[in-house]
């Protein structure tokens, strides 16, 4: 295997030195397929660690939000009342609420125990993005109307406090670590924070391109920013100084749509373009694996609150959930010992990955596996 063969490039922007990598074997494994969507999957959201286990939301263009059991991709309930593709899903840590952001000028609060629609909140244009506080009482929506707009979930009929947003509009809010400020990504590249009791910028900085994803860590220690052909991690505790630049930086040859970190471990994971999915060491930027199962752009990665996990969607309308570790046995994996094939590059394994469907795993609507074949993750 040769780094050439990699679409992944290093922090400073240039192709690794080429040459063979001894020791090492290109990793390929068998995705578990989540099928029910019709349209284009956008944003994914895990749930934290709940008694009952932990949850997993999509977002679609067809108009719905899907909820699944995270560990194994199985259906739980639809929310469809809207009239528009629905851009992003919030769930809170408990998997209790949810809202969506749609096409159709509103946002919707749920009840997701029952699946029963609690409240909803009309816009005046297109909304791109929604978060709920973590503590489930406020929350943050932001969209075409070029304004941001905070709700009182205690009070939701009450009107919500409006805040300026970028004249261009904007595409995603996420709340601060503290969650007196919020993060606001505009459709020029601009990134910005601002403070909710002084409603003042406190810090901006533009981007190289359009910012197609940004999230914090479940842990609030890093801020992922996915814009261009790059990653970049900051802390979000040096908005504002000298020292704000990323603490790093991972670029491919193809457009990066979403990334994200392990929760404990040194490792990261971006959605391309180009239909792969790419995992490397955070620390080293030099190891790491392609997966390709996808047939469309990864709009949305992010790992599951205990790292055992990968949820990406797509283009293609489906979920894929990728294992972190594989071969351990875990949810519907059974853990058979891997088949290696040294003389494989990375591209080849995931090009091999995606022609190979007979190994592929289907979990449908109903939640159950629509193909009764072994889960065998695989080196080759």
């Amino acid at each position: 295997m040769t780094r050439k063969d990699s679409a992944l490039l290093n922090s400073s922007g240039d192709n690794p030195d080429s040459g063979t990598m001894t020791g090492c074997e290109a990793v390929r494994q068998t995705a578990l397929t989540c099928r029910g969507h019709t349209r284009p999957v956008t944003f994914l959201a895990f749930s934290h660690i709940t008694p009952d286990g932990y949850f997993l939301a999509s977002a679609c263009k067809d108009g719905r939000a899907m909820l699944r059991l995270g560990s194994t991709g199985d259906w739980i309930g639809t929310l469809e009342k809207h009239k528009g593709a629905v851009w992003c899903v919030s769930i809170n840590p408990m998997a209790t609420r949810a809202a969506t952001a749609s096409a159709d000028h509103s946002v919707k609060l749920w009840d997701i125990l029952n699946g029963h629609q609690l409240h909803q909140f009309d816009h005046k244009g297109i909304v791109k993005s929604v978060a709920l506080s973590k503590n489930t009482t406020r929350l943050l929506t932001c969209g075409q109307d070029k304004s941001v707009f905070v709700y009182r979930l205690d009070r939701p009929s009450s009107g919500p406090e409006e805040i300026d947003g970028p004249e261009v509009g904007s595409r995603h809010v996420i709340w601060s670590p503290t969650e007196r400020e919020i993060y606001v990504a505009s459709e020029d590249g601009t990134l910005t924070l601002s403070d909710l009791r002084t409603s003042t910028e406190v810090w901006s900085v533009t981007m190289s391109d359009v910012i197609k994803d940004v999230h914090l860590t479940p842990d609030q220690s890093k801020l992922i920013v996915s814009h261009g052909l790059q990653a970049d991690v900051l802390d979000p505790r040096l908005a504002g100084t000298c020292a704000e630049q990323p603490v790093s930086s991972y670029r491919l040859n193809c457009g990066v749509l979403s990334a994200d970190l392990h929760p404990s471990e040194p490792y990261l994971v971006i959605g391309g373009d180009d239909h792969r999915l790419y995992k490397f060491e955070a620390n080293e930027s030099s190891e790491y694996e392609i997966n390709r199962g996808h047939f469309g752009p990864i709009h949305a990665v992010r790992y599951s609150p205990d790292g055992e996990l990968i949820a990406s969607g797509s283009e293609d309308g489906t979920v894929r959930l990728w294992q972190h570790n594989i071969g351990k046995p875990y949810g519907l994996w059974r853990g058979l010992p891997p088949v290696i094939n040294p003389g494989a590059t990375l591209l080849e394994a995931a090009d091999e990955c995606e022609n190979d469907e007979e190994d592929e795993v289907e979990v449908d609507t109903s939640g159950e596996p629509s193909s009764s074949s072994e889960v065998i993750p695989a080196k080759c």
